[in-house]
């Protein structure tokens, strides 16, 4: 059992929901700065508090905690979604994933998105993360 934060730690980056990606970021800065329009915050688009979310941004600084804190609870929503992991009451989670981590010899396994490939030359893993335009 783990908390939200402690399987970001400890879940290598591919096998994590792409949500989590947003979390890990938020909660690696300490204080607010300009990287948050770096985020992809869309990826919580499909949640129900994303119009609130939407708005706090507005004024990211005066908001940072309210908006550490929703994008928290809205990444434990969209998790608990997952049909591996189990959300219990005290906030803990289980993971009743099996990750397999072999990859064939003469192969390679991205870092960052888990595609494997002939070569880290081929992976197309950055267009996961782009950020939408209007």
């Amino acid at each position: 059992m783990s908390t939200l934060l402690e399987l970001i730690n400890k879940i290598k980056k591919y096998h994590q929901p792409i949500e989590w990606e947003i979390v890990q970021q938020i909660y690696n800065t300490n204080e607010p700065n300009d990287d948050y329009k770096q985020f992809s915050w869309r990826v919580l688009e499909s949640n129900s508090n994303y119009n609130k979310l939407y708005d706090l941004l507005d004024d990211y600084y005066k908001n940072y905690t309210e908006i550490k804190r929703l994008v928290y609870e809205m990444a434990l929503e969209e998790t608990s979604k997952i049909e591996f992991f189990k959300m219990l009451r005290n906030g803990k989670i289980i993971d009743n994933h099996t990750y397999y981590d072999e990859v064939p010899d003469g192969l390679f396994r991205c870092d960052n998105c888990g595609n494997i490939w002939d070569g880290f030359a081929q992976c197309d893993c950055s267009y996961r993360y782009l950020i939408y335009f209007e």
